[in-house]
């Protein structure tokens, strides 16, 4: 039996998106590795400036829907205040 991962990675837009399922997947699929990318969602957010309570919902949603499946972000952290709260 072959033994593979399943990653969701969860994305800030279109453009991480694209180079998840362009460039990352393609390569990774060959070492057993499945990513998915989905990008982040919250009603009236999308893309820029990704906080974590935004990401909390998503991570907690895709942890909860298989339990051997991994979860990672893929988010611009350029500008991020460092005196941001994370919760």
């Amino acid at each position: 039996m072959n033994e593979y991962a399943e990653v969701i990675v969860l994305s800030e837009g279109l453009t991480e998106m694209l180079f998840v399922k362009q460039l990352l997947a393609p390569y990774l699929a060959q070492q057993g590795i499945y990513i998915t990318p989905v990008i982040l969602d919250k009603p009236g957010e999308k893309g820029g400036d990704v906080k974590f309570a935004r990401a909390r919902n998503d991570i907690g949603k895709h942890l909860k829907q298989r339990n051997n499946t991994f979860v990672t972000l893929f988010v611009d952290y350029y500008g991020i205040d460092k005196h941001a709260q994370l919760l």
